[in-house]
C-alpha cells in the first residue's frame, strides 16, 4: 500500500461526522489538476499538506479523489478501465446493430456436386433462382447458365441498398461475381453505387453500378473484400472467401 492509499483509507475509517466541512468556513476546494497532481507525487510539501488538511475536512473532494486515485490504480495494473457490466449492456442496447457488424463474412465452397455456403456470419439468404450473369453480354441461350449447381445468389439488404451477389463457377479455377443494387422499396435497381473489390489489402477492380449491376471477372480461388460505398460513406463490407469444398 502506498502513501497516498493509506491517507485515503485512513480518512474513509473517520465519520462525516468527525471531519467539519470545508465549505462551512468557505475555503476554496482544490482544483482537479491540483488533484491529478497531487496523486501523481508532483505537489511539494506544502502543497501536499494544504490538499491533505482539505481532503480531512471536504468529504465531496475526498470522494472525488478516491474514485480518481482508483481509476489511475485501475488503468497502471490493467491497462484500461474496467466498465460495469451493466454499463456495458447498456452501451451495447445504445448502438446500432449494423455499426457493430460492419463486415460480413461468407466462405464458399465449390464442389463437384455443388456450390455449398460454409460460414455465413450476416445471414445473407441463398436464393435458389439462377440468374443469369450480364459479364458474358450480350445474354443468348447459349451462353446462359445451364447448371444452376455452378451458380449461387447472396441476397441482403444493408439500409437502403438491396444488394445481391451471383458468383458463377467457369471452371475449376476460374469464377466470375456480379452485383446488383436495388432500392428494396421501389424494386428499382440502383446506379452510382461504388464497389471495390480488394484482395489482401490490394484493390482488384473499382466499379459504379450501371443499370444496377457491376461485374468482376476472372477470380481465382481465395479471399477478397467487397466494399459496398454510397455517397463516399460505406454502407458494409462482405468477405467472400471461395475454396475447393
Amino acid at each position: 500500500m502506498d502513501r497516498i492509499d493509506g491517507f485515503l483509507k485512513s480518512l474513509l475509517n473517520k465519520t462525516k461526522e468527525d471531519r467539519s466541512s470545508v465549505h462551512e468556513k468557505g475555503h476554496t476546494c482544490p482544483s482537479e489538476e491540483t488533484v491529478a497532481c497531487y496523486l501523481d507525487n508532483l505537489l511539494n510539501d506544502t502543497e501536499v499538506e494544504d490538499v491533505e488538511k482539505h481532503l480531512t475536512e471536504c468529504e465531496d473532494c475526498l470522494q472525488q479523489t478516491i474514485l480518481l486515485h482508483k481509476l489511475k490504480k485501475e488503468i497502471k495494473e490493467e491497462g484500461y478501465i474496467k466498465a460495469p457490466a451493466e454499463v456495458v449492456e447498456e452501451a451495447k442496447d445504445l448502438v446500432p446493430e449494423s455499426s457493430t457488424k460492419d463486415l460480413i463474412e461468407v466462405v464458399l465452397g465449390f464442389a463437384s456436386d455443388a456450390i455449398r455456403v460454409i460460414k455465413d456470419t450476416g445471414s445473407m439468404l441463398v436464393t435458389p433462382d439462377a440468374v443469369p450473369l450480364v459479364v458474358r453480354e450480350p445474354v443468348t441461350p447459349s451462353n446462359r447458365l445451364e447448371d444452376p449447381k455452378d451458380l449461387i445468389r447472396l441476397s441482403k439488404v444493408f439500409g437502403n441498398i438491396k444488394t445481391d451477389i451471383i458468383i458463377e463457377r467457369i471452371n475449376d479455377n476460374v469464377y466470375e461475381m456480379e452485383v446488383i443494387t436495388t432500392d428494396p422499396k421501389t424494386k428499382v435497381q440502383l446506379d452510382d453505387i461504388r464497389l471495390n473489390l480488394l484482395s489482401n489489402g490490394r484493390e482488384l477492380a473499382s466499379y459504379l453500378t450501371i443499370n444496377g449491376r457491376a461485374s468482376f471477372k476472372n477470380l481465382c480461388l481465395g479471399k477478397y473484400t467487397l466494399a459496398i460505398i454510397m455517397k463516399s460513406n460505406i454502407v458494409r463490407k462482405v468477405s467472400i472467401q471461395l475454396e475447393k469444398a
